[in-house]
């Protein structure tokens, strides 16, 4: 497994690219109140990622959407934990969003030099 990560690593550089992402320095320091991004960044992978999965058991017609949906839920292994987090972190997402949003206002994140970042 390290021979293949090292492989990868010599072709695309991803380490460096998650070692930038982990350890960014944060101005002023930590503080849990900054986790709100990160935590809505991972929601949306944990959505793409189960969204994958059910993808390619679901069948979109009108026919055949209500037992793919049963087939998902019923007779799938895991179908039920896969579709129930996809259906969780969809809600969750939702008030990630309002709580990194409402930090962002309060902290003043949207005012030079990032009002780029938000228009």
């Amino acid at each position: 497994m390290r021979a293949l990560l090292e492989w990868l690593d010599h072709r695309t550089g991803y380490k460096k690219l998650l070692h930038e992402a982990l350890y960014e320095n944060v101005p002023g320091g930590s503080r849990w109140r900054y986790v709100w991004g990160s935590a809505l960044t991972f929601a949306i992978f944990i959505q793409f990622v189960t969204g994958l999965c059910l993808w390619m058991a679901y069948s979109p017609s009108s026919q055949t959407a209500w037992e793919s949906v049963y087939y998902i839920q019923h007779e799938m292994t895991g179908g039920w934990l896969l579709r129930g987090i996809h259906h969780v972190t969809a809600q969750l997402m939702t008030i990630l969003l309002m709580l990194h949003f409402m930090q962002v206002v309060i902290d003043g994140a949207y005012k030079a030099p990032r009002e780029m970042n938000f228009w």
